[in-house]
């Protein structure tokens, strides 16, 4: 079997835990007669341009293709660290040039998410190893700008916040401007690619919200993801379809053992210290605790891994400047591990964030005693007082004390290092994918592991922050890709959603679809009617009403179909015309969106597609003189033949997954209304085509779900945010005067109907929609 493995380095110049682990499985795979491959990263920070070409290499015989880039020189930087074009050109002909079986990928950092696209493009199936959180944490560690741990669960600003933290210039604006307009101001710093290149923001304003979208739609492409611990499993369940998930617990290549079963002799106990240099691995913690370790006991501390040539290396330095007990070792090839482990006695795993690394497995099959964090993922390897011993996270005195335990008592020593430490070998591990990649290769989906539990861990553990950001629904077991997901946002809705669900199933449809409708906290008895008359529908409950935007994009994040169907729960599908947008998108690769005509409840013609915006055509709707100049209604004409248009309303709107993948999912600063006008707007400056469909047509009742008052407000406010992301300043100033003095005049002559009693009630109505538009139009954000 052909196997290719993409991830972020790989030996021998880079050898963290993922990139040792790559080989170590790579190796074996070729050991057991696979043709066996790497695409990786090679320089990341030198260079002219922003890609620098590429390299063939090998290393202990595993092939390895190294792409050379300066990350800063990207054009857009904080986007290509997720979503990387050059990245998915590079792969994509790589692709075809070696013809792999499979692609197993173990980590996207650098390298993007754009690879896992990439590869699905090619048809070849995906084995994703989630050995960091990256998917969940643009750092990787999970841990807060403020110490504290998280659990991936976040809204995007507080994502957003935590990764401007560092910079001077959040903080300085912190201190002056107030949370809400801090978060305004910075989430809109954070979609200005020319702003991304900006020292102090770059790698930083990450545009959190297109990042969690993205990766969101990625990680439901894959067709199997293996994770090694049950903590772990349960970091991801809610970013991930349950049946993908396969628990995986690390291998480890321990031939580096033969022949050394002992511990080379010495009358010092030696602590050891393995792995990157970095504050979040926690190495000063271990220094300053063992520096409380009396001079006159017999010890010393041997600190394995690559100086930092900064300001923590700095302050790893002054800690232990005043102590010789204390040695810096430099890093190790891992095949020098057979010399490495048996002159430790004990290995320290001092780390501040959720860490599952493989020195915790080397260090109990060497026999060497483990004092760790008790963190979850490492109190899953290490257990007090059982195979080592656990201390609190960030707490020098515990970890001292547990040092001094150890110093103090020989017998304790003895028998931590005498407990059972068996440890799986990579051999199994092998096994064990070669059955996933068989299964994937013959298209069957993956078994996976029974063993992941349902429920999370407790809520202190999770550190959980967000319970409403992206939950996702467990996916039903081995369910394939459907040829369409259909989205569907309900709230209180019962008496429409019902009829709406019944056309679907009762349509004929020729391609298969998926049904996934997100309740934005009915209180119709909505959710009890879908569990109880439509159980195939995938159903996911929000407590309250986010919006139409935000609640669309978590059924989107939930969906497997190849393309997506937005589509209005007051409406009625015709079959033939599904089936009808289906075959056009397959045979227009140009087009992103296609959508047909919406009928009245009488099969009059409501509505069919829109120009973008003018001012001049916002004044003529608005004062409704439009209906006497026909030409600015093409919603209204007659087409016979397919026709590319600005945009269509989204209540029957059927879009490309690639084309979404591309621009992002739906901008959740619209809560409803112009949130599909703006994703249009963004397709076509992405080169993609909005096309209408006169033979496909859609009965829309319309406007069931709010007064027409309050839908007033609602679409002003979706224009004016429209104006202000893609027109501009003077424009947004120029619509909002317009509208805010139309809305004055016609305050005029429903005050005088105040006088009228027959009139008095919608005369109070329109005085509050006119006014709330004025604040509306006087509101500076």
């Amino acid at each position: 079997m052909r196997i290719l493995f993409a991830t972020r380095g790989f030996p021998p110049d880079a050898t963290g835990g993922t990139e040792v682990y790559t080989y170590m499985l790579a190796a074996a795979l070729q050991r057991a007669g696979h043709e066996v491959s790497v695409i990786c990263i090679g320089r990341w920070t030198d260079g002219p341009n922003h890609f620098n070409g590429c390299t063939v290499e090998s290393f202990q015989g595993v092939t390895t293709t190294k792409l050379h880039f300066n990350w800063m020189r990207a054009p857009d930087p904080n986007r290509y660290l997720y979503d990387n074009s050059v990245v998915e050109r590079f792969v994509s002909q790589h692709l075809t040039e070696l013809k792999p079986d499979v692609v197993h990928v173990t980590s996207c950092d650098r390298l993007s998410a754009s690879v896992i696209l990439t590869v699905k493009r090619a048809g070849i199936p995906v084995v994703l190893s989630l050995m960091d959180f990256w998917f969940l944490c643009p750092k990787i560690n999970l841990a807060r700008w403020d110490g504290q741990l998280c659990d991936g669960d976040t809204s995007p600003w507080e994502c957003l916040k935590c990764s401007l933290a560092p910079s001077l210039a959040y903080r300085w604006t912190d201190a002056i401007l107030p949370e809400r307009s801090l978060q305004a101001a910075m989430t809109t710093l954070s979609k200005k690619p020319s702003l991304a290149r900006v020292r102090g923001l770059r790698g930083l304003a990450l545009n959190m919200f297109e990042r969690k979208s993205y990766l969101a739609s990625v990680l439901n492409m894959v067709d199997c993801a293996t994770i090694a611990t049950p903590f772990g499993a349960s970091l991801f369940r809610d970013a991930l379809p349950q049946n993908l998930l396969r628990l995986t617990p690390y291998g480890h290549d321990l031939s580096w053992l033969s022949g050394h079963t002992h511990k080379t002799w010495s009358q010092e106990l030696r602590f050891g210290f393995i792995g990157s240099l970095c504050e979040a691995k926690g190495p000063h913690l271990l220094i300053e605790a063992f520096r409380r370790i009396p001079r006159t006991s017999a010890v010393r501390l041997f600190i394995y891994g690559e100086f930092p040539k900064d300001r923590y290396g700095e302050k790893l330095l002054e800690l232990a400047s005043t102590d010789q007990r204390i040695h810096f070792c430099g890093r190790y090839a891992h095949e020098r591990s057979a010399e490495v482990y048996p002159s430790l006695d004990v290995l320290v795993i001092p780390s501040l964030w959720y860490d599952f690394p493989l020195v915790a497995h080397e260090a109990l099959a060497s026999r060497t005693v483990v004092v760790a964090t008790n963190l979850m993922g490492l109190n899953e390897i290490i257990q007090d007082e059982v195979n080592g011993l656990l201390f609190e996270r960030d707490n020098v005195d515990a970890l001292a004390a547990q040092l001094r335990r150890l110093t103090d008592s020989p017998e304790l020593l003895a028998r931590l290092r005498d407990a059972d430490r068996k440890v799986r070998s990579i051999e199994d591990v092998v096994t064990e994918f070669e059955e996933i990649y068989s299964r994937l290769r013959e298209g069957l989906p993956c078994q996976c592991s029974k063993q992941i539990a349902r429920e999370t861990p407790d809520l202190d553990e999770r550190m959980r922050m967000n319970h409403e950001s992206y939950p996702c629904p467990t996916t039903p077991s081995s369910a394939p890709a459907h040829d369409v997901s259909i989205i569907m946002v309900s709230w209180n809705d019962k008496e429409y959603l019902k009829p709406c669900l019944d056309s679907i199933y009762g349509a004929g449809l020729r391609h298969s679809v998926e049904v996934v409708v997100v309740d934005n906290g009915s209180a119709d008895g909505s959710q009890a009617m879908l569990r109880e008359q439509f159980p195939g529908v995938r159903l996911i409950q929000n407590e309250a009403n986010l919006g139409l935007s935000r609640a669309s994009n978590q059924g989107i994040a939930a969906s497997r179909g190849r393309y997506l169907l937005l589509l209005n729960n007051d409406t009625v599908v015709d079959g033939r015309s599904l089936d009808k947008m289906v075959d056009f998108l397959d045979t227009h690769p140009d087009a992103a969106v296609v959508g047909g005509r919406l009928l009245n409840p009488d099969r009059s013609l409501q509505a069919g597609y829109n120009r973008f915006s003018t001012l001049k055509e916002e004044f003529l709707v608005a004062t409704r003189l439009g209906r006497l100049v026909s030409e600015i209604y093409p919603s209204q004409v007659e087409e016979r033949q397919a026709t590319v248009v600005d945009w269509l309303g989204s209540a029957c709107l059927l879009l490309r997954r690639e084309a979404l993948h591309q621009v992002g999912l739906l901008d959740e600063d619209y809560f409803i209304y112009g949130d599909e006008v703006d994703l249009q707007y963004r397709f076509r400056n992405a080169g993609w085509s909005v096309y209408f469909l006169p033979s496909a047509h859609t009965v829309h009742f319309g406007g069931r779900s709010m007064d027409r008052w309050r839908r007033r407000r609602m679409v002003y406010r979706g224009k004016m945010l429209f104006y202000r992301k893609n027109y501009g300043l003077a424009r947004t100033a120029m619509l909002r005067l317009m509208l805010g003095s139309l809305s004055l005049v016609k305050m005029l002559p429903w005050c005088t109907a105040l006088a009228i009693p027959s009139w008095r009630r919608r005369a109070t109505m329109e005085l509050r929609s006119n006014l709330d538009v004025l604040r509306l139009c006087l509101t500076l954000t």
